[in-house]
């Protein structure tokens, strides 16, 4: 069987108190290091621009969003599933007007419409291609993940296979996932005849709001973003 998995006697003390020290942040606040983050907000609501934010002002080390402090320049890869990459181009475009963004920790792709990464060769593809980034990613940008799944996360087997995936990706590559992800249609339920707005509108099995280390909801905010706070494991 090879070498022994386990960790034990001195060898697992010595991780154990390596482990003692708190956990780095990537961008303070918001994105800690080897962590698993969902962003989740309505159709419309602005994601892949904030995302773009995140991306350009973490690629030179400026603070994200004018506030949380970035530990260093940052490299990143956004994994478009959906849209075509000139949308986050344009925003990211008009942002380096007054963000000095690094293109060179930046990598983008939309090759990856279509993909299903219920497929093990497609999700194989994926985790070879980001073994190959060099020097290695910071953040992966999933966005949004309901298409990387052919049929959706609402089901348990499909979550399952699905959040096992950026177990490997974050095992193997040692980075951050950042996870685009949409909201319930439907943000209001009934309730003896009078319209009562949900506090979370998370849709999804909840073996994907388990996997998360942490998740926030974005919603519109007297013009710009309310984000709460969801889940924090850090």
């Amino acid at each position: 069987m090879g070498e022994s998995p386990f960790l034990t006697g001195p060898v697992l003390r010595a991780d154990m108190e390596k482990g003692s020290v708190p956990r780095a942040s990537l961008i303070d606040e918001l994105i800690y290091k080897e962590t698993s983050t969902m962003i989740f907000g309505g159709a419309g609501i602005g994601k892949t621009t904030l995302f773009a934010q995140m991306i350009s002002e973490s690629s030179c080390g400026q603070a994200v969003f004018s506030k949380f402090t970035v530990a260093r320049p940052l490299v990143s890869v956004y994994f478009s599933f959906e849209r075509p990459l000139s949308e986050i181009e344009e925003r990211m475009q008009a942002m380096s007007k007054i963000v000095p963004l690094d293109t060179d920790l930046i990598y983008m792709t939309d090759k990856t419409i279509g993909i299903n990464l219920l497929n093990e060769t497609h999700a194989n593809r994926l985790l070879f291609h980001l073994k190959n980034i060099q020097p290695p990613p910071d953040i992966v940008y999933f966005d949004p993940i309901y298409a990387s799944v052919r049929g959706g996360l609402s089901m348990d087997d499909k979550a399952s296979i699905f959040t096992n995936f950026c177990s490997r990706v974050r095992r193997d590559i040692g980075c951050s996932i950042i996870l685009g992800h949409h909201t319930l249609k439907y943000t209001h339920e009934w309730i003896n005849k009078k319209k009562v707005e949900k506090d979370e509108t998370y849709y999804g099995s909840m073996w994907l709001k388990a996997h998360v280390t942490g998740s926030f909801q974005v919603e519109e905010h007297e013009g710009g973003t309310l984000w709460s706070k969801k889940k924090d494991n850090y």
